[in-house]
């Protein structure tokens, strides 16, 4: 059982000084006749554009059952769960106008607020998810692995509010292995189709907010490989290759173009955003054993390759590397330092943009990203007791 309570005055524009601890800006105008307040005594240009206050109910039940044989090389495991969401809602009704009566104060002319009553929306779902999985082991060095699942996921108060005939989410995955392992190699390389769908979305476009409701398909491949060719060294290399679109859904949806022109297009077939097609991470290490302890020294080459911030690869993101190093040194029993350092070169990329909105948020190629963090280093010192 689980329940919440949410209220939200979204806009609140405020005019600040462009420095350091900056103060408030008041400004009005005046034609002779009438003075027109552009911001409050505070330096607020607008209130709130989008006003919401939600209540919200739930209770989940759940059945499962889970179990796994072995017949000689086999080993097989299996497990099925039934849940029943059942949920409540309330959502208050809301308005614009202004808030003093005042057509003088430009600053709450055209403010959102609650008003008296509003919807109640209940839910209630029940699905089943389910995995099955098998091993088979060659020898004692080698075994090969399938695994089948299927999943759910009951939409969340926000998925309702925004689409109250929101489906359950599904997800279908097929992954197939392949494990070897001796004295100098580990490997573990899988390859996998992974579907979903009835998964919500909410996005902002030209014409306010849309939600709708589209699915994915995604088969990739993912590798894990530790190599050790003499004593006290390691390769270890990891990533993907993960080749991801969007489905079910060809509505047609504006958008603002690089150019600053609106048009039209669909999510059905575009890379999945914020994925990069491949990715992965090189770390060679080298331990030194000592009469004292031991120290160890590494370093990891990370690349994450060509992405889109949106659903509509309108906001490239483009790809990026960085490099790590750090050494630990354990010193008897009790004591371990450590040193290390991310992004030691100090490279720019961009892991994200803004996933709300299709296309540019304006015209000439400007789009609102999140910046991957620069180069820092630290330094521990730890007493294991």
């Amino acid at each position: 059982m689980y329940s919440a309570e949410d209220q939200w005055y979204l806009g609140n524009s405020m005019l600040l000084q462009a420095r350091n601890n900056p103060n408030p800006i008041v400004v009005s105008l005046s034609n002779g006749t009438n003075t027109y307040a552009l911001t409050d005594p505070q330096g607020f240009s607008g209130s709130s554009f989008y006003t919401l206050h939600e209540k919200w109910n739930a209770v989940n039940t759940a059945f499962f059952a889970t179990d796994s044989w072995k017949l000689d090389q086999w080993l097989f495991d299996a497990g099925v769960r039934v849940e029943h969401q059942q949920a409540s809602g309330f959502i208050q009704n809301n308005t614009s106008g202004n808030l003093d009566n005042n057509p003088y104060t430009l600053y709450n002319n055209n403010a959102s607020y609650l008003t008296p009553g509003g919807t109640n929306i209940p839910y209630s779902k029940t699905a089943p998810s389910w995995t099955f999985g098998a091993n088979y082991q060659f020898n004692d060095n080698m075994s090969a692995y399938l695994r089948l699942n299927h999943g759910i996921h009951f939409p969340g108060f926000d998925d309702l509010r925004g689409l109250p005939s929101t489906p359950v989410q599904t997800i279908h995955n097929t992954e197939v292995g392949f494990k070897f392992q001796n004295d100098w190699i580990y490997a573990d390389i899988s390859a996998y189709l992974r579907q979903f769908n009835g998964v919500p979305y909410t996005i902002t476009t030209t014409n306010g907010q849309q939600s709708f409701v589209y699915g994915s398909d995604t088969k990739g491949l993912n590798f894990h490989t530790v190599i050790r060719p003499f004593e006290h060294f390691s390769l270890a290399l990891t990533g993907d290759y993960m080749d991801g679109h969007y489905t079910h859904n060809a509505s047609p949806v504006q958008y603002v173009a690089q150019d600053g022109s609106t048009q039209t297009t669909s999510i059905n077939g575009m890379q999945l955003q914020r994925q990069p097609k491949f990715q992965a991470r090189l770390t060679p290490a080298y331990e030194v054993p000592t009469d004292w302890g031991n120290m160890k020294f590494w370093f990891t080459y990370e690349y994450i390759g060509n992405r889109y911030g949106d659903l509509i690869q309108q906001q490239p993101l483009g790809n990026y590397y960085d490099l790590a190093i750090g050494a630990t040194a354990n010193i008897g029993r009790n004591w371990q330092l450590r040193l290390q350092g991310t992004n030691i070169t100090n490279q720019i990329g961009i892991t994200e943009g803004n996933s709300r909105l299709f296309g540019f948020a304006s015209g000439n190629g400007v789009i609102l990203a999140r910046s991957i963090q620069g180069r820092e280093v630290n330094f521990q010192v730890k007493y294991l007791f």
